[in-house]
């Protein structure tokens, strides 16, 4: 498991930092300095099991995400395409619900939606200023990186502005507001 104090810095970083080549942006870029996992959520008759079941889910999502980037860094060191969108997208959703399910207040559901939120743009604008390079240079988009790529990361970003949404009104409500 990725260690309490980096395990979502490190994830972004990876996205922010790895996910495309000639991008122009600092892996640490949007990054919390020692931020913290949520606190976990225990309640219930079965609660241990959820808890592992939990916690065994939270663990392969930020393996998965961890070996994607990885990946991700090793193709764009060599100069190859990277991956195909969906898988990037993929594992970065998987992340971000199992750290969410993981969160024991509303309001920590709130900072992982936030982080999540950040990310997502960071991708899509990513994403379209690829597009846009390949467009002015005459390059036909390679599978990976195509206008239906795009839509594709808009969606993310809609998603990630809709859990937003929907975690701030639990955590107000929760808060009395």
């Amino acid at each position: 498991m990725v260690s309490s104090r980096a395990w979502f810095a490190l994830a972004v970083a990876a996205v922010l930092g790895t996910f495309y080549v000639g991008a122009g942006q600092s892996p640490r870029d949007g990054v919390a300095s020692g931020q913290e996992p949520p606190a976990v959520a225990v309640a219930g008759n079965d609660e241990e099991e959820l808890m592992r079941l939990l916690e065994v889910r939270f663990n392969a999502a930020s393996a998965e995400f961890a070996s994607v980037m990885e990946r991700q860094e090793r193709l764009r060191t060599r100069g190859l395409n990277s991956h195909p969108i969906e898988i990037v997208c993929g594992a970065f959703e998987r992340f971000v619900m199992a750290s969410a399910e993981l969160a024991k207040l509303p309001a920590d559901r709130v900072k992982v939606y936030e982080e999540a939120l950040r990310t997502a743009k960071r991708i899509d604008e990513t994403t379209g200023i690829i597009i846009d390079r390949q467009n002015r240079v005459g390059k036909t988009p390679n599978d990976n990186i195509t206008p239906i790529a795009r839509e594709r990361t808009k969606y993310m970003v809609a998603q990630s502005e809709i859990d937003l949404i929907r975690a701030r009104r639990v955590a107000n409500n929760a808060a009395g507001k």
